[in-house]
């Protein structure tokens, strides 16, 4: 691990819920963006590639030194990071998907 450091308030907060939810998606988020037009998703994967090199913040890890959780931050040119998520052509019929998503947030239209 590189130079290791100890984790802020509100990330021990976190570390401590997924410890007490073990075994869960307690801490995970999960999204979709929606797209009305066809695009280059290299393009897009690019984009996400420079936005994580230019903040650390994206670039942390962690791990359990001696029992404890502590963070590092990843060099990103040693460790380039991958952008989660995949890109496909998938057609959900008749708006499955936008409809869900709005019944989810809240929104509609």
């Amino acid at each position: 691990m590189e130079q290791a450091f100890e984790l802020t308030p509100a990330q021990k907060g976190i570390a401590d819920l997924k410890y007490f939810y073990a075994g869960t998606s307690i801490t995970t988020l999960c999204g979709a963006v929606l797209f009305d037009e066809r695009f280059d998703g290299q393009v897009l994967q690019d984009a996400v590639r420079e936005v994580f090199s230019r903040h650390e913040a994206l670039s942390l890890r962690f791990a359990s030194v001696n029992g404890k959780i502590m963070q590092s931050v990843a060099d990103f040119e040693d460790e380039p990071v991958e952008p989660g998520f995949i890109v496909h052509g998938t057609v959900w019929l008749n708006g499955e998907l936008r409809k869900a998503c709005e019944e989810e947030s809240g929104e509609t239209g």
